[in-house]
């Protein structure tokens, strides 16, 4: 391995981090918005459809929303990895290589 291109890496990687990091929390905003809209449409939809609870499109609905919260979820946690330092990266990288090798 060529060290002397080590810090250069870094900073590239940093640059992605972060352009990753801006990248994530957008994309979190925009699926927000889509699960507002799908719970007004829903909402709206069942005072149209007093018996929507009973149907199968209930389900859907409640599994894509329970779907929709566990991707802001992951998308929130993966932005928040983005931007952890590369000191911070570093240590959880050894700490995971520690972690598997006593496995």
């Amino acid at each position: 391995m060529n060290t002397s291109n080590l810090p250069f890496e870094i900073s590239i990687n940093v640059n992605e981090l972060l352009s990753l990091s801006s990248r994530l929390k957008e994309r979190e905003r925009e699926l927000q918005e889509v699960q507002k809209g799908f719970d007004h449409s829903y909402y709206k939809a069942s005072s149209h459809y007093p018996n929507i609870e009973q149907l199968d499109i209930s389900y859907h609905a409640a599994s894509i929303k329970l779907q929709m919260e566990r991707l802001i979820e992951t998308m929130a946690k993966l932005a928040e990895i983005t931007q952890l330092t590369p000191a911070q990266l570093n240590n959880a990288d050894q700490h995971s290589a520690e972690q598997i090798s006593q496995i």
